[in-house]
């Protein structure tokens, strides 16, 4: 759950490490697979929801990933880097961070029961991604605010070359890590809701602004923030299970305008599950 620069995702690493098999050399099962398997029982009860299965969990060393956890739709399990393990023996810390990975796993198997594939499957979008890396390197260093617009046309030209595959990207990361929250506060302490504070007006018109024109801080924790924000009241509403199972099967309509995309995507679910005639 490191909250890692916007470009480098950590969806992307998790990607092309779930593709490879793990090496017994290099990958331990936890000794934390009690906990993983109390954390999922609680929130089963919780929030009403059955999983299907628990998920293993490998203790990996710090260089083969930079999260502190990452779980893996391609292989159903939960990496904890070696090196957050003094953290991660903190028991409040290690519930909060199972959950958070329970939730990705939930979703994940929800979209399997329903004949979908890995959810969310972002890896079809490591091209378009890798592209910006070098442009908002460069945008945070560049001092010249001609420079500085000419590298925010250079990313609105790739996002139109690629068919806006950069912000399905970076909607479907924030509906995923809103999920994870969800089920990371529940139970806990509102100390994390309240850090999760965000309004309508704060989603971003497009791309450019929420990668060049918030703070780094701001454009890392916005996933998480955002997401939150989205999936609350429909969860809240319908139920984690009814939420969930809409957005694995329906593919959000992404048109570049992320701000009206969002709004009307949770239109579009609340009109659904609703029963209500939901109108393009």
């Amino acid at each position: 759950m490191k909250f890692l620069k916007a470009v480098e995702i950590a969806a992307l690493a998790t990607f092309l490490s779930s593709c490879a098999p793990k090496s017994s050399q290099y990958y331990v099962e936890s000794p934390l697979q009690s906990a993983v398997e109390n954390s999922l029982l609680e929130l089963e009860e919780e929030l009403m929801i059955s999983f299907t299965e628990v998920p293993a969990v490998f203790i990996i060393p710090p260089e083969e990933d930079t999260s502190e956890a990452t779980y893996h739709p391609n292989s159903n399990d939960i990496d904890i880097s070696g090196e957050s393990m003094s953290s991660v023996l903190q028991k409040e810390y290690l519930s909060v961070m199972l959950s958070h990975e329970l939730g990705h796993a939930y979703a994940d198997q929800r979209a399997e029961a329903l004949g979908k594939d890995n959810w969310p499957d972002l890896g079809r979008y490591i091209e378009s991604v890798s592209l910006v890396n070098g442009l908002i390197d460069r945008f945070n260093e560049e001092k010249s605010p001609e420079k500085k617009q000419f590298l925010i046309d250079s990313l609105n030209q790739i996002v139109y070359q690629h068919e806006f595959s950069l912000e399905s990207f970076y909607f479907l990361k924030t509906i995923s890590e809103g999920i994870g929250f969800y089920f990371e506060v529940q139970g806990k302490s509102s100390q994390l809701s309240s850090m999760l504070s965000f309004t309508d007006e704060e989603y971003p018109q497009d791309l450019s602004a929420l990668l060049f024109q918030k703070t780094q801080v701001e454009a890392d924790f916005f996933p998480y923030r955002a997401g939150y924000h989205f999936i609350k009241p429909l969860m809240d509403e319908f139920g984690v299970q009814s939420v969930i199972d809409y957005v694995v099967a329906h593919q959000p309509r992404v048109t570049g305008r992320l701000a009206e995309d969002f709004l009307e995507y949770q239109r579009e679910i609340k009109t659904a599950l609703r029963g209500e005639k939901f109108h393009d």
